[in-house]
């Protein structure tokens, strides 16, 4: 069995449902969330998007609500993001393209020139720690959208089976715990 640690809402190109797994703007909190995957049927759901793909996801930790970028102008309304180049993927690329924005999803080493030599006009990857980190801040002002791109980032284990060569149920399970552990301690410690 093939493994790998992703965020959920990169399958989104491939599988739109995805997006659910870890893209959700405007959604409830990390909490009700991780509530809902694992005790209200989001993970069976989950589970039931990726078979057609041969892939077992496992929700395996969880990032907070990310801001909604950092802008080289000033932004006071929806109508100012018309023409903008802004690196947002996911759903929230979705949502800034329906209000005129031109979304990409440049790679992150690309980033900083791209603002510097004005191909981009503004950029989101995380929370603003990472963000300044960066360097983001030397280049644009950040703009609090609160929840615009994501809520949580689900990070996924994800088994694929291969040649069916598949994890045995029981090892899914432990598997599963060990996740589930994960989630709570990122959560509450």
């Amino acid at each position: 069995m093939k493994t790998t640690l992703v965020a959920a809402d990169v399958a989104a190109g491939k599988e739109p449902a995805a997006a659910l797994f870890g893209s959700v703007p405007f959604g409830g909190d990390p909490l009700s969330y991780v509530r809902w995957l694992h005790h209200g049927g989001g993970l069976e759901l989950w589970q039931e998007i990726y078979e057609p793909y041969n892939v077992v996801p496992m929700a395996c930790g969880v990032v907070l609500s990310e801001a909604g970028g950092w802008y080289t102008s000033e932004m006071n309304s929806p109508e100012d993001l018309q023409g903008l180049n802004i690196r947002i993927g996911g759903l929230g690329g979705a949502i800034v393209g329906k209000l005129g924005a031109d979304a990409t999803d440049i790679p992150v080493g690309e980033i900083s020139t791209s603002l510097e030599t004005g191909r981009l006009d503004a950029t989101e990857l995380s929370f603003p720690l990472v963000d300044v980190l960066l360097g983001f801040d030397k280049q644009g002002q950040l703009v609090l959208r609160k929840k615009i791109k994501r809520i949580i980032l689900m990070a996924t284990f994800e088994g694929q089976k291969t040649n069916g060569n598949t994890l045995s149920k029981d090892r899914i399970r432990v598997s599963q715990s060990a996740n589930r552990f994960v989630d709570t301690e990122i959560l509450f410690f």
